[in-house]
């Protein structure tokens, strides 16, 4: 090989070095690519999970429209609300006594 096929091949080389390089790091490269894609799995999951969380709720939402049995007993239970004329008696937990 003669200086020139010699400085040509080189050439050749290192130019195939920097556009492997480049399709793999670039912003539009392999790794790139690749992240973007665990990203839309991820997302598309959690998209998936708050869908399913919108739905239920919004049966629940429809129960409470509905129900009214159903509506008294969350009102109840979670916000603490009576019926007219009841009367809730709070007895405190039995004390312990203490060893000495």
């Amino acid at each position: 090989m003669n200086d020139r096929n010699k400085k040509i091949a080189a050439l050749t080389a290192l130019a195939s070095v920097v556009l492997l390089l480049w399709l793999l790091f670039s912003p539009w490269g392999l790794i790139a690519n690749h992240r973007l894609k665990e990203q839309l799995a991820e997302t598309s999951e959690r998209n998936q999970e708050l869908t399913a969380a919108n739905n239920r709720m919004q049966q629940e939402i429809e129960r409470l429209k509905s129900d009214t049995t159903y509506l008294a007993k969350v009102a109840r239970e979670q916000y603490g609300m009576l019926r007219k004329n009841e009367v809730v008696y709070v007895t405190p937990p039995p004390k312990v006594k203490e060893k000495h």
